[in-house]
């Protein structure tokens, strides 16, 4: 894994749209090593976070990129803001990707953490450091340091 590359993280939303139907923007960064990744529709993606890993890792267990089978870590995000429709653009041309649920831990993942306690990234447990599974609206390619964005219709 290669260490990615960190940007800035804005705080501002930017709003737009009309009547009830506001898309809200949010930006994070692709932090995985993922150069001339391409992400095809009709594939499931896993997604993680940066900020996910550290607290995991903070309580004793092994995390880090990849460890939990995600394909995409990403960085900058309010992990536990995110809900099911809310949709990730990656990059200006990037792949548009649709959040669809909570990804299950499950015994493969298990050796990663301290007695094998992997409901530590359950959503049920906490919701802030599970994983998401996302469909592929729109495919595209995906380098480290790609903006995302978090669109979220009302």
């Amino acid at each position: 894994m290669g260490a990615g590359r960190y940007g800035n993280i804005s705080g501002s939303a930017t709003y737009s749209g009309a009547g009830d139907e506001h898309p809200q923007f949010f930006s994070g960064y692709v932090f995985d090593d993922v150069a001339g990744c391409i992400i095809c529709i009709q594939k499931a993606v896993s997604i993680y976070s940066v900020e996910a890993i550290a607290r995991v890792a903070a309580d004793g267990h092994q995390a880090f990129p990849g460890a939990y089978g995600e394909n995409l870590t990403l960085l900058g995000l309010d992990w536990g803001g995110l809900r099911r429709g809310d949709r990730l653009r990656i990059g200006e041309a990037g792949p548009l990707l649709h959040l669809t649920d909570y990804a299950t831990p499950c015994d493969t993942q298990q050796r990663w953490f301290v007695d094998g306690r992997y409901g530590r990234i359950s959503s049920r447990k906490h919701p802030e450091d599970a994983r998401w599974y996302a469909s592929v609206v729109e495919q595209g390619d995906v380098e480290p340091g790609d903006e995302v964005h978090l669109i979220r219709t009302f």
